[in-house]
């Protein structure tokens, strides 16, 4: 997990903080009447893929830079983020 592995999410979640995976990240929903909330950050070294299906399942990302303010990092590092894409 700490240098290949993917962290891959297909069922309902309820997400609030920081979500890190050092490689990649999948959030995908492809199943009716399913629902998927990350309020947060998403952090992926590799890169994230999210798929909602058109079957009637909801996927909502909300971007929230306060979410890593009470993470433990050394020193200062990993306080300063920015957003690479926003749609």
């Amino acid at each position: 997990m700490y240098n290949i592995g993917t962290l891959d999410v297909h069922g309902p979640a309820n997400v609030c903080g920081a979500v890190y995976s050092p490689s990649f990240l999948e959030i995908e929903n492809k199943q009716d009447g399913q629902l998927q909330y990350f309020k947060g950050m998403l952090i992926a070294g590799g890169g994230i893929y999210v798929e909602n299906d058109k079957s009637g399942g909801i996927s909502v990302i909300s971007y929230d830079a306060k979410s890593v303010d009470l993470l433990a990092t050394a020193g200062s590092k990993g306080k300063n983020v920015q957003v690479v894409y926003q749609d």
